[in-house]
């Protein structure tokens, strides 16, 4: 029981004392909070430097109407099924979110790109465009500094867009069909016949300009969607074909992935090159230690030729409290306390009062005369030499063989990492052959899901008509309101984007505070030494500068107080 008793102490120190997150959170940001202020000021700097660079945008908008007729109330599947059923004409819903999802393809964006036309769409930006002598000096300055930025690239090399500017080019139309599918916006606006198109551009002008191409390629597309005409049992059999093709490769490409062993080649090899990097790194840094561990053996066995093995070792006179004079003063104290307890032990003025207090007052006096002729320090030993073992031999002893155990370590670590490149290399090479015939099946699953995606596509969009005639009910979509013209900007905005850097920066510094005391190791106030050992504190030693006043005041005036 004692002896558990004594090991509970220990183990709490193993095992540190536990975190209390109010008391971590609480000194963390009042020891460091001075260094909320850098953080927030550099929040403050990104954010204005964010809010800086952004363009001005400005924002255009049209809205169509679309009235649902007898063609947009089938379905692709009804339609398949009167050419099978002789004929059922039952009615299907058809909405907003059906419309958009047969206009909105990558042939869409691709037309309204090239009625826009690419040049002007990757344009470079020019935010001085529209200032004038009244425009404030700060706004004018803002302006020149995104003009420098934005097109910083250009002025640096001249010739480095000019593919990107011609119209023809297939990277510029590349870009101006991400810029129309990543800004411009379809959805219903208000009533459930209303289609609603927004776009965000950098010029009021070139907002209004995609609008209206927009607006007219919707047009075109509803025309084109409702007039199509074909027999769908040719696309059924050929959706059938490409699944079944679809189906075959893809077991035979599980089939191989189980033989080979992998299942996804770029990521396992990306992943087996990383490996392979970091073994090299590690085998560069195993050999120097390597070499370290060598060169310094070398080294210290030299040092230890030269070291003779035992050494002479002068002791210095040792002085101390003369052990009589100790002796005399405890008797001349015992002597003293006798002498006044005696009132308490005899009747006052008693003859046997009288006779002891003379009796133990000659004995003082004799113990105080002998004080007055004994030292009070005294020399104990005098200076002398002695024969020693070498302590530098044994240091250097101690280091060769903590040397020996890290080297064995260190050739251990190398066997271990030239075996791990081993299986590396391997598993790259096996990797690397299996390669050609694993991308090669990837490309056929991928041709035929293709195929079969777009036979679906052709049979569930309005692509699949049939008895239902060519003119009926195409003219049910028209323009509501045209694009329009606004040059009053509508972003960024850049107050925001000011706060939220400096939000950002006082989360930064608050939060540098916490994990600093948090990672703290030192033992800084009370609660945590009794946390640690779970015992009661005793007391609290003052700093040093405390000590040595106090010294200060004893040598001056002889006392403490």
């Amino acid at each position: 029981m004692q002896q558990s008793q004594k090991n509970g102490p220990a183990e709490k120190q193993e095992l540190g004392p536990p975190i209390d997150i109010i008391e971590t959170v609480v000194f963390g940001i009042t020891r460091f909070r001075y260094w909320i202020v850098p953080f927030a000021l550099i929040g403050l700097l990104i954010g204005l430097a964010v809010a800086l660079i952004k363009p001005n945008t400005y924002t255009s908008s049209s809205k169509l109407w679309v009235e649902w007729g007898d063609r947009a109330n089938l379905s692709a599947e009804q339609n398949l099924g009167m050419s099978r059923q002789g004929g059922s004409n039952k009615k299907a819903g058809f909405g907003m979110s059906e419309e958009l999802q047969l206009i909105k393809t990558p042939e869409f964006f691709e037309r309204i790109a090239r009625e826009v036309g690419p040049e002007k769409l990757i344009a470079p930006i020019d935010p001085t465009r529209y200032d004038t002598p009244q425009t404030p000096v700060w706004v004018r300055w803002q302006h020149k500094f995104q003009d420098y930025w934005f097109n910083r690239g250009r002025k640096r090399d001249p010739e480095a867009d000019v593919g990107l500017l011609n119209g023809d080019s297939s990277r510029a139309l590349a870009g101006a069909v991400a810029m129309i599918r990543g800004g411009l916006k379809m959805r219903q606006s208000g009533s459930p016949n209303i289609l609603g198109l927004t776009f965000k551009a950098r010029s009021p002008e070139l907002a209004q300009d995609v609008v209206e191409a927009a607006t007219k390629v919707c047009l075109e597309r509803h025309r084109e969607i409702f007039a199509g005409r074909f027999k769908p049992e040719f696309v059924e059999a050929q959706l059938q074909e490409a699944s079944q093709e679809a189906r075959v490769a893809s077991e035979e490409y599980s089939k191989h992935q189980k033989d080979c062993g992998f299942y996804d080649i770029a990521g396992q090899k990306t992943m087996l090159l990383n490996e392979q990097m970091a073994l090299d790194d590690k085998i560069r840094e195993n050999d120097l230690a390597l070499d370290d561990a060598a060169e310094t053996k070398a080294h210290l066995e030299a040092e230890l030729a030269e070291l003779p093995e035992r050494v002479m070792k002068t002791f210095d006179k040792v002085e101390g409290p003369n052990p009589l004079y100790v002796e005399l003063t405890g008797k001349a104290r015992e002597y003293e306390r006798q002498l006044a307890t005696l009132p308490l032990e005899y009747p006052e003025g008693s003859d046997a009062l009288e006779r002891r207090q003379a009796a133990l007052q000659a004995k003082l006096d004799a113990v105080n005369s002998q004080l007055a002729d004994t030292p009070r320090i005294v020399e104990l030993s005098s200076e002398h030499q002695e024969e020693i073992d070498n302590p530098e031999r044994k240091e250097i002893q101690r280091k060769l063989r903590e040397l020996e155990l890290t080297k064995d370590k260190l050739l251990a670590r190398d066997v271990k990492f030239h075996e791990r490149r081993k299986e590396v290399e391997e598993e790259l090479d096996a990797l690397t052959a299996c390669a050609p015939e694993h991308q090669a099946m990837e490309a056929t699953i991928r041709k035929a899901r293709q195929r079969a995606a777009n036979f679906q596509s052709a049979l569930d969009t309005r692509e699949a008509r049939i008895l239902l005639d060519e003119d009926q009910d195409l003219q049910n979509m028209w323009v509501m309101l045209e694009a329009t013209y606004n040059p009053q900007k509508t972003g960024p905005e850049r107050m925001m984007n000011v706060l939220m850097g400096l939000a950002a920066g006082i989360a930064a510094g608050l939060a540098f505070g916490v994990f600093r005391q948090l990672i703290d190791s030192k033992l800084r106030y009370p609660s945590s030494v009794q946390k640690m050992l779970g015992v009661p504190v005793l007391g609290v030693i003052p700093e040093q500068r405390t000590w040595r006043r106090a010294a200060n005041k004893i040598k001056h005036t002889g006392s403490p107080a």
